[in-house]
């Protein structure tokens, strides 16, 4: 086996001396961070070199360069008749086909020939192939490399059983260099977990012939600023992850303590639309049969401190210079500042062990009472119990819809409830059982790397389930008067664009 780990303060120079012709071409320059880090690297006997770089830092671009630079300068001996390949691994075929399309624009860009498919590239006056791999263990071995490029490790999953094959996938691929003492290997990715093999590799530090770098989006790309990124993602957890580069703790609560304070508030003046009826079924046995009713609601106008001067309020249809009836722009420039919300109201619940206490049809009794009481006529809920409940509100006169829970349309439903805690459209009903479990909520990041919720140890969820079907009702479209009504199931009812377009 050949020996690994040699200094290689030439072969920077070339690479420095590609940038450069790239920039003149109009590529986006190398920025400082990534010019000194690679300076440091290829200076260095370190063989592999870790980052952990937030996401838009650069990486992709620069990884490209390198390869390039590799294939051409990088002085590998290969054997007659063999040819030297650049594996790029990335997360997917979409990520591995921008790799391909940016090395052959680099190529171009030098006049350099060469013959291509769709997955790999081989320069014609040597015997090099740059060639992509999306991330499962088949395929990436059985070659010679001579430089290894890992691209988003602590994103890559199994698309079979949704796990992070990142450890198996380097164990695989690492042998492929075993003949050339020239070999880097580059493992670069914005993190995800304190789990995945790319943390543990870059918490292990600079040891032997390892070596690892850390940038924020901003400093290892400063075309955008700390500012931007926040624009680019307002969920602050995300942020911290994604941009910041801090890795996701396996257990954190999956909402902030001041927006679930903030989400309980009084109500504002609004015109609200038709209510549904949201349940989290539950056979009695210990677990609340909890329910809600949920409804989109548009604040009045006068209420809003955008538009106090109009005292009168604001018409939306004004007459033009002919006489024609047309909108007032006024009203739509308005009308762009107030945002509908979501209102969760009468919070309760059948608590506790009430099986052999109450009756399945006395539950539904109720609940229809309480449909009548507000307009309400259609009923969402999981699918648990949903084939006997369903007969039962159709008894009742009322449309029951049941939403499947699956991991993808839980992640789904808690992104649409953050979003609303963090965009302040969501008022809930003052609830203390409620709060508690907002606030025991957590978001779990397993081994795998797949993202799980769920409260806490042995404590409830059966309030937030409410916020989370009445999500998955609402992203279906299920929910009249919701920006994302599509008429659905139930009668259907007009939209409070539709029934605020005469006057607010």
């Amino acid at each position: 086996m050949a020996k690994h780990g040699q200094p290689r303060p030439e072969f920077f120079k070339r690479l420095m001396a590609l940038d450069k012709v790239l920039r003149k071409k109009g590529f986006p320059a190398m920025s400082p961070w990534w010019e000194r880090v690679l300076e440091e690297f290829y200076c260095d006997e370190a063989m592999d070199l870790v980052l952990r770089v937030g996401r838009r830092g650069g990486k992709s671009s620069t990884f490209c360069r390198v390869a390039v630079a590799e294939g051409i300068y990088g002085e590998h001996v290969i054997t007659p008749g063999d040819i030297g390949v650049i594996p790029l691994v990335s997360v997917d075929r979409r990520e591995s086909t921008g790799r391909i399309r940016n090395i052959r624009a680099i190529l171009d860009a030098i006049n350099m020939d060469y013959r291509d498919t769709r997955d790999e590239i081989e320069l014609k006056h040597k015997p090099v192939l740059f060639k992509t791999f999306t991330a499962t263990i088949a395929g990436v071995s059985g070659f010679t490399a001579i430089c290894i490029l890992l691209d988003e490790v602590s994103k890559w999953k199994d698309s079979d059983t949704g796990v992070n094959p990142a450890g198996e996938v380097i164990s695989s691929i690492k042998p492929t260099i075993a003949t050339q003492p020239l070999a880097r290997v580059f493992m670069c990715s914005s993190p995800w977990s304190t789990l995945d093999a790319h943390y543990d590799a870059f918490e292990r530090g600079n040891i032997g012939t390892q070596r690892v770098a850390y940038a924020p989006t901003w400093e290892a790309n400063p075309s955008l600023t700390e500012e931007a990124t926040h624009s680019l993602e307002r969920d602050e957890r995300k942020w911290l992850r994604e941009y910041k580069g801090i890795p996701q703790a396996a257990i954190s609560n999956a909402f902030d303590p001041e927006v679930i304070d903030d989400s309980m508030r009084s109500p504002v003046a609004a015109e609200y639309g038709q209510p549904v009826l949201v349940i989290d079924p539950s056979s009695g046995g210990g677990d609340a049969f909890t329910y809600c009713l949920v409804e989109w609601g548009w604040p009045t106008i006068q209420e809003n401190p955008w538009v106090t001067e109009w005292k009168y309020g604001v018409e939306y249809f004004v007459l033009d210079d002919y006489g024609n009836r047309v909108p007032n722009k006024e009203y739509e420039k308005i009308k762009a500042k107030v945002r509908p919300f979501i209102r969760f109201r009468n919070i309760d619940a059948f608590e506790g062990r009430f099986k052999g206490k109450i009756r399945a049809d006395e539950i539904v009794a109720r609940l229809a009472s309480i449909c009548e009481d507000n307009g309400a006529e259609d009923v969402h809920s999981d699918q648990r119990e949903a084939m006997a409940l369903e007969s039962l509100f159709r008894e009742a006169g009322l449309s029951f819809v049941s939403h499947t829970w699956s991991q993808p349309s839980k992640v789904a439903a808690v992104s649409s409830l953050k979003r609303w805690l963090s965009e302040r459209t969501i008022i809930i009903e003052p609830n203390a059982l409620m709060r508690r479990e907002l606030g025991n909520f957590a978001e779990k990041v397993t081994p795998g790397g797949l993202i799980t919720y769920g409260a806490r140890g042995k404590a409830h969820d059966d309030y937030v389930a409410l916020l989370l079907t009445a999500a998955m009702a609402d992203n279906s479209g299920y929910v009249p008067s919701s920006p994302m009504f599509r008429g659905g199931k139930g009668k259907h009812t007009e939209s409070l664009d539709e029934r605020t377009a005469v006057r607010l």
